[in-house]
């Protein structure tokens, strides 16, 4: 199990934005694409975001740590 830590820039409709962190715990053996993990994060972040009013995400770093 590896936990990826992905800081994403949050951009909303007025063309502001905010870095938020999210942590990704994943079962895998290989370098997950950087789409991948956006992908992931996005998710994860509107899952615990529900109300949030984003229109767009932005990759700004990832950082992984293994179990």
């Amino acid at each position: 199990m590896r936990t990826f830590h992905v800081e994403l820039a949050v951009c909303y409709e007025d063309k502001s934005w905010e870095s938020e962190s999210v942590s990704l715990d994943l079962n895998i053996d290989r370098e997950p694409k950087d789409h991948e993990l956006l992908d992931k994060a996005e998710k994860k972040y509107r899952r615990e975001n529900p109300k949030t009013e984003a229109v767009a995400f932005g990759l700004l770093s990832v950082w992984d740590q293994e179990d």
